[in-house]
């Protein structure tokens, strides 16, 4: 469902939606030595997925001068596709114990996101296609860990995440940019249970935004003077 601009009574809602997509994952682990402890690293691909949704748009409380436009150009009641493409990505991992206590990890993730977005929208027999907005994203992190118990522990982590775009393509509804992120936590049992809170922050850029919406929407040029996120993470852990 989507409100059309002008007023909160009017909305569009989509019928008949079907969005049915293949795809695969693949994943390996290897252990360098016998023991437990041992360095570990592992390596998952996920395919590209691409799902073709369909649907019939109905509207409600639209404007008669804004219905006429609509019927006159064939666009109530009419099918509509849209071809949707969810990036390819390939993440390695890594864990080794430095001690008793200390622990490493890392990570290493590859979107394609150039990939990502609406890539044709078509009407019947007219069609219309996109071009891509965004570019490859790359994303590294890092973690450290000291057990100071056997059920309880302390953690560090970054995250550095590039661009999915540039600044020239940027748009004022996606103003993503690249993220630099850190994070604290702590395991420990909570009512029995082994539980883990984590606390993170996230630095996400100034989101420098230049984007020329056409004459009647006019253009937008700035950037954000606070940009950031804060999470806070807890997770319990129960077997059955």
């Amino acid at each position: 469902m989507a409100h059309l601009p002008g007023d909160e009574q009017r909305r569009c809602r989509g019928r008949n939606r079907r969005d049915v997509a293949r795809g695969g994952r693949v994943h390996c682990f290897f252990r360098f030595g016998p023991r437990t402890d041992s360095a570990r690293v592992g390596v998952t691909y996920r395919s590209e997925l691409n799902p073709d949704l369909e649907g019939t748009p109905s509207f409600k409380g639209l404007d008669p001068l804004l219905r006429e436009a609509l019927a006159a150009l064939d666009l109530l009641g009419t099918e509509i596709d849209v071809d949707f493409t969810v990036p390819q990505q390939l993440q390695v991992g890594f864990y080794t114990d430095l001690s008793d206590r200390w622990s490493l990890t890392g990570d290493l993730m590859w979107i394609d996101m150039s990939e990502f977005g609406v890539a044709q929208i078509s009407i019947e027999a007219d069609s219309i296609n996109l071009e891509g907005q965004f570019q490859d994203m790359g994303i590294v992190t890092a973690g450290l860990k000291y057990r100071y118990d056997e059920d309880r522990a302390i953690s560090v982590g970054g995250l550095y995440a590039s661009s999915p775009v540039k600044d020239s393509k940027r748009v004022l509804g996606l103003p993503f940019d690249r993220v630099i992120g850190g994070g604290v936590g702590i395991d420990l049992p909570i009512l029995g249970y082994p539980s883990h809170i984590n606390l993170n922050y996230f630095d996400l850029g100034d989101g420098d935004v230049s984007h020329t919406g056409g004459p009647l929407a006019g253009s937008v040029d700035g950037s954000f003077d606070r940009n950031f996120a804060v999470m806070l993470d807890f997770q319990f852990r129960k077997s059955f």
